[in-house]
């Protein structure tokens, strides 16, 4: 017989944190073992208690684990059990951070006979990848050189890593194969990159490959292509040196969104927002349509900033733009959608030539370009005519590991488009930051939390997404 599952008495229930002194009758331990982060699991424990009489029980936490990264929970934190009946209790886990081992203590505080303590545990495993290399060089000329190489991509970790590569900012000098896919544990993927170069000249791109609770990989692509045969062993490739904490990981993919107001390094050189939305716009409508948004250099020489020459739905005028040291300068991100009852995005990338004043000049020193990248998006649909989103967020809740004051702390979440048609988003959130984007079946999207203050805290912020 299982127990009465009525509702139990709330003056019979204690307070949050108060155990009361009874004798521990027994210990239970309740191990999940290693689970995938974010799935929902579920044991039941059934305990004869031998009682001849109705008896109620209550539930409490003894462990001092924060609400907020409390992963266990119970079916009920109360009731009673009739007279021959067997508490039955299920025991939920819910793991919300990658690489956590959750562990908590509850008291059941059975009414005369005494108390079980319930020991819950369990370890949330993710994806850990490992890659073959992180930077692939090619040097070309018209009649020779390599186009084509492969990278490796290793999952070492017990669960599949669903991927995804963000690589669509340069696809006319870079191809990426496969764009997505999956790899399974203990299994590894071949990457295939086409260097496609149409004119002379130094290309650079970054490459993400982005898997839900794992961090980024990122891939630097560098292509040199001459007017004639090259000595690729005789050639000095110059990167720009970040430093250490935009330079890996997390850091590289939140570079294009630093502000120097918040980083003690200064990033050499930065857009004042990386996100321009356009919102409706009537494509009958002859006036013009543009932003402004500007670029600034803080490096010591002069820099060159080129935006794609092509012409398309966006365009970033002037194409091509000096700034000089410390300076900043206006530049114009044009609209002009050729239809109606249509949604538009890109990410255009704009490249920076650049050179140290200080290095001595030699032939074959070849500075890599960096990049800048500006996401913009708007649309043509009528006001009141939008298509109706089916938008999902997994997980529902976001949650950050916990970081020291000052320190900044990463997670990632997906957004799943479950309609028949392209859906546009726009994150509202309490500061003015916005993220945008279309999901066409699953979009990757990262998080970072600051820790501003200098005292320990939680914090709990609520985003919406405007679909």
């Amino acid at each position: 017989m299982e127990c009465d599952c009525q509702n139990y008495p709330s003056q019979a229930l204690q307070p949050k944190g108060y155990v009361t002194i009874q004798k521990v009758l027994k210990t239970i331990v309740v191990d999940f073992g290693e689970v995938p982060v974010y799935g929902k699991y579920n044991k039941t424990i059934t305990e004869d208690i031998g009682n001849k009489e109705t008896v109620t029980y209550g539930i409490n936490e003894a462990s001092d684990v924060p609400p907020i990264y409390q992963s266990f929970k119970f079916n009920q934190m109360g009731g009673v059990v009739s007279p021959k009946s067997t508490l039955k209790l299920k025991i939920y886990y819910s793991p919300a951070l990658p690489h956590r081992k959750d562990i908590s203590t509850f008291m059941v505080s059975i009414s005369i006979h005494g108390t079980i303590k319930v020991i819950c545990k369990g370890l949330s495993i993710a994806p850990v990848l490992r890659a073959s290399c992180r930077e692939l060089s090619f040097v070309t000329w018209p009649q020779g050189g390599t186009r084509k190489k492969r990278l490796e991509v290793q999952n070492v970790s017990k669960v599949p890593a669903e991927f995804q590569i963000d690589c669509d900012r340069m696809p006319e000098i870079f191809k990426v194969e496969p764009k997505d896919g999956i790899i399974q544990p203990n299994k590894h993927i071949f990457i295939t990159i086409t260097y496609l170069p149409t004119k002379p000249g130094i290309f650079s791109e970054q490459i993400f490959l982005l898997v839900l609770a794992c961090e980024p990989l990122t891939f630097e692509l560098i292509g040199l292509h001459g007017g004639g045969p090259v000595d690729e062993k005789q050639i000095n490739l110059k990167s720009y040196n970040y430093y250490f904490d935009i330079k890996v990981g997390y850091g590289v993919y939140f570079r294009p969104v630093v502000r120097a107001t918040e980083k003690k390094i200064v990033p050499p050189v930065y857009l004042n927002s990386p996100f321009i939305d356009f919102g409706r716009i009537d494509p009958t409508d002859d006036s013009t349509t543009y932003k402004t948004f500007y670029v600034k250099n803080t490096l010591p020489g002069y820099i060159d900033v080129t935006w794609p020459k092509d012409k398309n739905i966006f365009t970033v005028k002037p194409r091509r733009i000096q700034i000089p040291p410390g300076y900043s300068v206006l530049l114009q991100c044009w609209f002009e959608p050729n239809k109606e009852y249509a949604m538009f995005s890109k990410t255009i990338t704009g490249q920076i030539d650049w050179k140290m004043v200080y290095d001595d000049p030699a032939p074959l020193n070849y500075y890599v370009p960096m990049n800048l990248t500006l996401t913009v998006q708007g649309n043509t649909y009528p006001e009141g005519e939008y298509p109706i989103g089916r938008i999902e967020i997994i997980p529902k809740a976001v949650k950050f590991a916990p970081c020291l004051p000052g320190a900044l702390s990463h997670q990632n979440f997906k957004i799943r488009n479950d309609g028949h048609m392209t859906a546009m988003f726009r994150l509202i959130a309490p500061e003015d930051r916005l993220r945008f984007g279309d999901a066409h079946l699953t979009e990757l999207l990262h998080g970072q939390l600051h820790n501003r203050t200098q005292q320990a805290k939680e914090d709990l912020t609520t985003f919406a997404y405007e679909v």
